[in-house]
C-alpha cells in the first residue's frame, strides 16, 4: 500500500498554521502520523485526515470547532 506522506509544509498548510507550530506538535507527540525518514519528518495524510475530522466533529455530524490544545 502507498500511503501518502505530507511534508511538514504541506501539513501546516492542510491546517492552516505556521511550519513550525507542526515541529513544535511533532516533538510534544501531539500530532498523529508524524514519522521520522531518514532526517526528514513526515506525516501520514490518512491519518492527519482522520484526525481533522475528529477535531472537527465530522465524524459526528457536528460543525462547532472544538478548542484544540
Amino acid at each position: 500500500m502507498n500511503e501518502r506522506l505530507l511534508t511538514i509544509p504541506e501539513a501546516a498548510e492542510m491546517l492552516h498554521l505556521h511550519p513550525e507550530t507542526i515541529r513544535l506538535w511533532i516533538r510534544q507527540g501531539r500530532l498523529p502520523g508524524a514519522m521520522k525518514l531518514g532526517r526528514l519528518w513526515r506525516v501520514r495524510l490518512s491519518t492527519l485526515t482522520a484526525w481533522m475530522d475528529e477535531a472537527t466533529g465530522k465524524s459526528r455530524g457536528q460543525t462547532v470547532l472544538p478548542h484544540i490544545r
